[in-house]
């Protein structure tokens, strides 16, 4: 199962100062020495905490490192990140760098994929800051600005400057959804060209939203949101330009707790991952207006066209569910799922994406060449997409 850095760091440094906590307790018998061993330990502690933030650092930037975000419904074309680049990958291509945004540092995110694969959206850095970005092969890499009233209404310890990012595309690619920095808070957004960045707002005053994901006609927006004016509860919400933003029913009441990661072509089915208040056990769900929610292993990133296939990530294996036929493992990249070092191990697979007919799924795992993002065909397994030139 893969752990986050943090958690590696924690529990290497954490050794050293249990350890000397012992020592010192044992030095507390003998005054006469006291204050040596303990001016030692202490020394011995703080070089323990200093190296292990060092290797951690080393180690993981010693990691290769790429991930597919997303694939487009046609199932041609992926996009994702290697290393701080954005990336779209087709066969006949392979991984082109997207570029970045002028005047910033270079560092770009991409996070969804429209429906044949021309349109590519995520995030850059600009000389305005954070910013979301829409890329085509014509244009190359646009920034789409920033939610009105961001820097008002903005904590001092967050900064100045755009805080956006793009997280959905609609099948043409002329709409897209994510989330920005607005006089309230995070707030989820959509994008057209003509109307620009309009906020979606938050539940019952609630303080920040984030829209995750669009259907392919632009008509509903998925993503979850503060319920209520204080952080009481973060819940799904389903989007519709007819009524605006709901609780995903089911939801409503806060006591499960989670967010709408994706939906289908029509915005008929919604997929996400959830908590029930008072268990932090993470589960995946698929909701439909006819059928409610219906409870998935793990967590839930991406769903078909039609809403029959979904895939995602239980424990620390990819994973797709089919209508019908249950769950199946996505396996491992050639080489396992495990990349280890001289200090660290690393293992795991995660599905973020999936085409529309749910044949081809997309993410990242962990093999001897370090993570790597995947394509995994239906008949065939799973192919590392490899890293950019």
């Amino acid at each position: 199962m893969v752990r986050s850095m943090a958690d590696r760091k924690w529990s290497t440094s954490s050794w050293g100062e249990s350890h000397a906590e012992r020592a010192i307790q044992f030095g507390s018998q003998a005054p006469a020495i006291n204050f040596a061993i303990r001016a030692f330990l202490a020394s011995f502690s703080l070089c323990w905490s200093i190296a292990c933030v060092v290797s951690d650092a080393t180690v993981r930037a010693s990691i290769p490192e790429s991930e597919a975000s997303a694939i487009s419904a046609n199932g041609e074309v992926a996009a994702g990140w290697d290393e701080d680049a954005a990336f779209r990958w087709s066969r006949e291509t392979g991984m082109v760098g997207l570029g970045y945004l002028p005047g910033g540092r270079s560092f770009a995110r991409a996070l969804a994929v429209n429906s044949d694969g021309t349109v590519v959206v995520g995030f850059s850095y600009s000389e305005e800051g954070k910013e979301a970005f829409l890329w085509t092969e014509a244009r190359g890499m646009e920034g789409l600005g920033d939610l009105p009233g961001g820097d008002e209404g903005r904590p001092p310890d967050y900064g100045t400057g755009f805080r956006s990012e793009a997280r959905g595309v609609s099948a043409s690619g002329s709409l897209v959804v994510g989330e920005a920095y607005s006089a309230s808070g995070f707030e989820a957004f959509r994008w057209t060209r003509s109307e620009g960045m309009i906020g979606l707002g938050t539940l019952r005053g609630g303080r920040d939203s984030a829209a995750n994901a669009v259907s392919a006609d632009g008509k509903v927006v998925v993503g979850g949101t503060n319920y209520g004016p204080g952080y009481e509860a973060y819940v799904p919400f389903l989007w519709r330009a007819s009524d605006g933003m709901r609780a995903l029913p089911g939801f409503e009441s806060g006591e499960r707790q989670g967010s709408a990661q994706a939906t289908n072509r029509d915005g008929s089915v919604v997929v996400g991952w959830f908590e029930e208040r008072g268990d932090f056990r993470t589960k995946g769900f698929i909701w439909t207006e006819e059928g409610g929610i219906e409870v998935l292993p793990g967590r839930a990133n991406a769903v078909s066209s039609d809403g029959t296939v979904v895939v995602g990530r239980d424990g620390s294996e990819a994973f797709r569910w089919v209508a019908g036929e249950g769950v199946e493992s996505l396996g491992d990249l050639r080489g396992g799922n495990t990349y280890s070092n001289w200090f660290f191990a690393f293992s795991g697979d995660w599905a973020l994406g999936v085409s529309g007919d749910g044949s081809r799924v997309v993410g990242g795992s962990y093999s001897n060449r370090g993570q790597e993002a995947f394509i995994w065909i239906e008949g065939k397994g799973m192919e590392g997409l490899g890293h950019l030139p």
